[in-house]
């Protein structure tokens, strides 16, 4: 598995350690499209320090965002679900974690959002709705 690595090594002394960015090269066009599309609706996003973007298929669930108290996000998806979804559930997964990660929002109880608790039937909602879902998502 091939993962892009950038380290930047910070000037504010040894307390802190070095931030990093590592992606699989399968999800950048995922990280690209959320970035593309919030920038479509007027959202300026701040990216995490350090961000780790993996595959895992050790967790439980599609996907899990973790934040760790020195700043450390860390998104994982379901390794064995990622090949059994079509781009349209890619999406819907990446930007769902995404969401966490970068826009701060956690689940609510709303089927016409991508942030829903509930797979289902917000995932088919997503297939026929998906630009009144990500007004939703970017508002």
């Amino acid at each position: 598995m091939m993962l892009i690595l950038l380290v930047l090594v910070t000037s504010c002394g040894t307390e802190n350690a070095p931030a990093q960015f590592e992606i699989d090269e399968r999800l950048i066009p995922y990280y690209e499209l959320f970035l593309s599309e919030a920038a479509d609706r007027g959202r300026d996003l701040v990216i995490p320090y350090s961000f780790i973007i993996d595959f895992n298929h050790y967790i439980d669930g599609s996907g899990v965002t973790r934040t760790h108290k020195n700043g450390l996000i860390e998104i994982y998806i379901h390794s064995t679900d990622w090949y059994r979804w079509n781009d349209y559930e890619r999406e819907y997964i990446m930007f769902h974690e995404f969401s966490h990660a970068i826009l701060k929002r956690g689940h609510i109880k709303n089927d016409m959002s991508i942030m829903t608790e509930r797979l289902y039937p917000s995932l088919t909602n997503y297939r026929t709705n998906r630009e009144e879902m990500l007004q939703e998502l970017f508002r």
